[in-house]
């Protein structure tokens, strides 16, 4: 099945009555509770015109205006402890096997693949090898062939921007698909699978195009909750270093459906009267124009807002100004990071903020 919309909010809202109308019933995954399901048949392919337009407006959504920019933040960073993002997110523990780590995190992935230098502790509380654990902060010398893939995809375009190789590969088939138990080889016991196969970055007709394939994505929580805000601001930031504007969004995922539990979402979705849910005009196709051109400053960037996130999140008190803080806290001058500084500080402190990005203005107006 092909979908073509404007922008995220629109591929919710229609992707929802999609689905009511001509969604099949079926009984899938047996690690959910409440397992039935509603599914489009066979592969969905979703193409999103404006990817900078990553914001969901339609209230019966309930969507979480924070924690998109909180998981990217921990997807750049290659982490996959749950510490910064449970505070967030606290049910995010309940989709780990140990508390502890997203075993099957991207962000590890991404930054870091082919890093298994651990043991893992498995569902039964035993212990496993070769399993993705948490890299920041580790010695680099520890690591055993760890690719940053994102350094990759950056290098391929520096080399031919024509190229068809800049490619993410999120599936490990060492770390995900078996393990060894008393000298026997098992299907790995987990519950954390990785949802996403590949990340495709392409340049088309001069714009930067970013291709996703899917294998299985819930609708709300995983298509319209973060994977479509994560791959389309990494859409961005990629063709910024890469130094081309912002293309079209293209999202294929095998299995798009909708849990039992979410049908009453999914119904007051539809009923949304499309215009209501529309942003202003004037507001449409913002991009950021970036202070940053290579990988090694982006990573700088990410670690200041890594410090900034940290010192909001552990203080008891945030007496600053909104711009204060972005200020003297985060010392951000790109627009982007300080408006996702300004995100962070808003959570925390509970003040109105101003950004740069009018899309965001009306979103938290």
């Amino acid at each position: 099945m092909y979908f073509e919309f404007q922008n995220l909010n629109d591929a919710v809202l229609g992707l929802s009555r999609e689905i009511l109308k001509c969604g099949c019933k079926e009984v899938r995954g047996k690690n959910f509770a409440g397992n039935h399901c509603i599914e489009f048949p066979g592969c969905t392919l979703i193409r999103i015109v404006d990817p900078t337009d990553r914001y969901i407006r339609i209230q019966a959504r309930k969507w979480n205006k924070t924690f998109g920019w909180i998981e990217s933040l921990w997807l750049a960073r290659g982490e996959n402890l749950l510490e910064m993002p449970a505070a967030y997110v606290k049910n995010l523990v309940n989709f780990s096997d140990d508390g502890k780590t997203m075993r099957a995190g991207y962000g590890p992935r991404i930054r870091s693949y082919g890093d298994r230098f651990a043991v893992y502790t498995g569902l039964n509380g035993e212990m496993y090898l070769n399993q993705y654990v948490v890299c920041r902060g580790v010695d680099k010398e520890a690591m055993v062939d760890a690719v940053d893939q994102l350094k990759f995809v950056l290098k391929k375009f520096e080399e031919d921007l024509g190229t068809r190789e800049a490619v993410i590969t999120i599936h490990d088939p060492v770390a995900d698909d078996f393990t060894f138990k008393e000298g026997e080889q098992i299907v790995l016991p987990t519950k954390d699978t990785p949802c996403t196969r590949s990340i495709h970055f392409m340049v088309v007709d001069g714009k930067m195009n970013c291709y996703v394939d899917i294998r299985s994505n819930d609708l709300i929580w995983g298509f319209s909750a973060v994977n479509v805000f994560n791959f389309t601001l990494m859409q961005e930031y990629v063709a910024a270093m890469v130094g081309v504007p912002v293309g079209e969004y293209f999202h294929k995922a095998d299995n798009l459906h909708v849990y039992e539990g979410s049908l009453d979402m999914v119904k007051e979705i539809a009923n949304t009267d499309a215009n209501l849910a529309q942003i202003d005009p004037s507001t449409k196709r913002f991009t950021y124009v970036p202070t940053y051109h290579t990988l090694e400053e982006f990573d700088s960037l990410i670690s200041v807002l890594s410090d900034f996130e940290a010192g909001c999140r552990g203080a008891k008190d945030l007496p600053y100004s909104d711009e204060e803080a972005i200020e003297v806290l985060g010392g951000i001058k790109d627009p982007l990071f300080s408006d996702w500084a300004r995100i962070i500080y808003r959570k925390w402190s509970k003040k109105s903020v101003k950004f740069v990005n009018p899309m965001l203005n009306e979103l938290f107006g």
